[in-house]
């Protein structure tokens, strides 16, 4: 399920991963690195390569996302999240940072019309407004009752790789390449103004054994949504507390990935892109009738011939 990324064996230094692929025109003289990291329940990957330095800014990537998973996983004792989950009902303090996070979780819970949430009852997603309020200060946040819980885990990677993404603005680096559990990636850098020049090309797998769309990045981020492979019916609808009925794959590009994994997960509750979906944002939607792909990036995207 998810995405398959990589680069070929025009790169020196450290080995890339087998399932990247460095498309012609990038320059193979640089340092690359590849770091490794478990975090979020699942497997990050940073590639990067640049003239100097390859490995510490990979290392700076890791350490955000390590950062990230200490604050924002619900099952990590201490993090922001944990302490919300646990506080019975009550408001607890939250820096400025997660504030707007939770407030942009609104609005994208908004601009979908609920398919998007990040409060659970029990083992099912509901409407944030029935399980969360922040102060008029943005200052507290405090759950409804016991019986709600704060789960970020439909944005954390993508808030992460937004955090890296700001991090490298100010490091000297030619292009990175990132991904975490194969469902949310970032690919950066490669000098280009135009995907047909070079990019980072990656491939949106089914998981059903059908031929897979395939997607050139340009400093563009990608989250793909699903309910097939190996968790089928993982995805639940916020507005009926129900698996989700809308399409069994859904993918979503734009700059933000933060953005993008949010609307990933929306698209595959809805089926379809709704008219509310903010236009910066394609939107790649599987349906009964073939693949629909609606946005700025439309071009950038190959459909599978049939």
């Amino acid at each position: 399920m998810g995405i398959r990324p990589g680069v070929d064996d025009r790169t020196t230094g450290v080995s890339p991963p087998d399932h990247a692929r460095i498309e012609p025109g990038v320059q193979t003289d640089n340092e690359y690195a590849r770091l490794v990291v478990d975090a979020m329940g699942t497997r990050f990957e940073v590639l990067v390569s640049a003239a100097r330095d390859a490995r510490a800014i990979a290392e700076e990537a890791i350490r955000l996302v390590e950062g990230c998973h200490a604050e924002l996983t619900r099952f990590e004792p201490g993090g922001i999240v944990w302490r919300v989950n646990h506080a019975a009902g009550e408001s607890v303090p939250i820096g400025a940072e997660i504030a707007g996070l939770l407030g942009r979780c609104g609005r994208y819970a908004l601009e979908s019309g609920n398919a998007f949430s990040v409060i659970r009852r029990g083992s099912c997603f509901v409407p944030m407004s029935e399980g969360l309020t922040i102060s008029d200060d943005s200052r507290r946040a405090g759950l409804h009752s016991v019986d709600h819980q704060l789960d970020l885990g439909g944005v954390a990677k993508g808030y992460a790789f937004d955090l890296v993404r700001e991090a490298f603005g100010e490091l000297p680096f030619e292009a990175a390449f990132l991904h975490g559990g194969s469902s949310t990636i970032l690919g950066i850098g490669l000098n280009a103004t135009d995907y047909r020049e070079s990019s980072w090309t990656v491939e949106i797998d089914p998981g059903d054994g059908s031929p897979s769309p395939s997607v050139r990045l340009i400093d563009r981020a990608m989250s793909v949504s699903s309910q097939n492979g190996d968790r089928p019916g993982h995805i639940l609808d916020p507005r009926t507390g129900e698996v989700a009925g809308g399409v069994g794959i859904a993918a979503c590009i734009g700059e933000s990935a933060e953005e993008t994994d949010a609307w990933s997960t929306a698209l595959a509750v809805l089926g379809e892109r709704p008219a509310s979906m903010p236009q910066r944002l394609t939107s790649v939607v599987r349906s009964q009738t073939g693949w629909a792909v609606v946005g700025p990036d439309a071009d950038a995207v190959g459909l599978p011939k049939t």
